[in-house]
């Protein structure tokens, strides 16, 4: 064994086999594409390391090539290239280029591919097809560059698969890969796995099957990509994810604290065009918590585009109750405020109380009304808006205090502008108005008429508690029947 490996060194150092290898790629490479493949240097390593620099797809007259990277590295298997299937431990692309131009009259958008563009009809060239497969595979510096806009994109991952067929001018084929991270511009990488089935048939790509699945999403698709002077491609999605992972990914935030991990579903449609896109479909959230409080099968419409990001006819259950909700980001995000529509209907006030305190509350009550605010998602407290509500004490309330209301009120800057709001329990009845800041003393009046009021002390700590969670509690000294002012 050890003299015929001897003998092949010497044949691969001495008899210019990487000559001979270099021109069967070539010759591969120009029959599966239909254009004529040039490689400037190949280099050998024994036992199975190479080297290729300077590849180029030419074009049929002048112009840029089609197709071209400046080095390409790997670890080669040599035992398959026989059977057309190259099996490789390593491979190194880098400057990876794919030119893709329009040239009109319903034509095949790769130049040079079959020269001057010929009908679909006419297009006669030999069937052909080649398999890769890959343990680890690297991509830097590579582009696709359309109609002259560059779109630039990196991939690393393990346990890459490909095929490609062509029968006369069609081309199909299949991507997958296993833990791998791509990014394209500037957008966060999407780091996962990657199965596709592809087919290029004219100006149109058909994507039979897209799923792509990652530790925080999944995402399955199907569609079409119309290439041309003005390319669009329409896909229907599914897609599973964490709310913070997917509202990081599309928009860049990441302050969701509340639905970090919160995973979601959808379903709806893409479509993408030169500068634009839109995502329209519906949302779906089993079981969440907004601002610590409990939801239940929340839904709603999202629409996303570059100017704004929205969720309308939204609703589900919170806090025992039923909320509607509409929430609009204008894009992108740092300059205008979220516009924020609420409406609750028998919302339990016990939970809320509970929530924010730590503790169960004193008073029991069903909470309806609506809200509308204008926030910036950055600073959630700095809040502008107004809202209206009214609470009915529940037919039966065991040990806790039922209790009625009527209230609204108006906020600055998270300063609350409270208008006269009447409160009633078997213990006392409370008007109050006035303002309550974010910071500093609150000049509150109160008309309060106290059948108990060390009972009316504690529910007035539980609800500065609702109104402000993040400041610390302090005691209202009241004494006797008469209104009173607080500072």
């Amino acid at each position: 064994m050890a003299i015929f490996l001897l003998i092949f060194a010497i044949y691969l150092l001495f008899f210019d086999y990487p000559a001979h290898l270099k021109t069967w790629m070539e010759s591969e490479s120009s029959r599966i594409l239909g254009r004529r493949v040039t490689i400037e240097e190949f280099y050998v390593d024994i036992p199975n390391s190479f080297e290729l620099r300077g590849v180029v797809a030419e074009p049929l007259g002048s112009g840029p090539p089609w197709l071209e990277f400046e080095s390409l590295r790997g670890e080669l298997n040599l035992s398959r290239i026989i059977q057309r299937e190259v099996q490789l431990g390593l491979l190194h692309v880098t400057g990876l280029v794919l030119r893709i131009h329009d040239y009109g009259r319903g034509q095949v958008d790769l130049p040079g591919l079959y020269g001057d563009p010929l009908p679909t009809s006419d297009r006669s060239l030999p069937e052909a097809s080649f398999n890769l497969l890959v343990d680890r595979i690297l991509f830097e510096n590579a582009s696709v560059v359309y109609n002259n806009h560059t779109l630039p994109w990196t991939l690393e991952a393990r346990e890459l698969a490909a095929r490609l067929e062509r029968e006369g001018g069609r081309f199909s084929g299949a991507l997958e890969y296993q833990q791998g991270e791509l990014q394209i511009k500037d957008r966060p990488p999407a780091v996962g796995s990657l199965e596709a089935q592809l087919e290029l048939d004219g100006k149109q790509v058909r994507v039979s099957e897209l799923i792509a699945r990652g530790s925080a999403y999944q995402v399955r698709a199907e569609g079409t990509v119309e290439l041309g002077t003005e390319p669009r491609a329409e896909m229907s999605l599914e897609a599973e994810s964490q709310v913070g992972f997917a509202a990081h990914s599309l928009l860049g935030f990441s302050q969701l604290t509340d639905f970090g991990s919160t995973p979601a579903s959808f379903q709806g449609t893409l479509t993408i065009g030169r500068g634009w896109h839109e995502l329209e479909g519906r949302v779906l959230v089993p079981a969440a918590r907004f601002a610590g409080l409990p939801l239940r099968n929340w839904t709603g419409q999202v629409f996303w585009d570059r100017s704004r990001f929205e969720v309308v006819s939204a609703e589900g259950f919170l806090a025992g109750g039923h909320s509607g909700w509409k929430v609009v980001q204008p894009l992108p995000l740092g300059g205008d405020p979220a516009e924020i529509e609420v409406q609750l209907e028998d919302v339990s006030l016990e939970t809320v109380l509970e929530v924010f305190r730590g503790e169960p509350g004193p008073l029991a009550s069903r909470i309806s009304g609506n809200a509308r605010f204008d926030v910036l998602l950055s600073d959630p407290y700095r809040v502008n808006g107004e809202f209206e509500l009214t609470g009915k004490a529940p037919e039966s309330s065991g040990e806790k205090s039922g209790l009625d209301f009527t209230a609204g009120g108006v906020l600055e800057d998270g300063n609350l502008n409270l208008g006269r709001s009447r409160f009633e329990t078997e213990f006392a009845n409370v008007v109050l108005s006035g303002d309550y800041p974010r910071r500093g003393p609150a000049n509150v009046r109160v008309a309060l008429d106290a059948r108990d009021l060390s009972r009316v002390d504690e529910v007035q700590q539980a609800l500065r508690t609702l109104l402000h969670p993040e400041r610390p509690a302090r005691r209202l000294q009241i004494a006797g029947r008469a209104g009173r002012r607080a500072r």
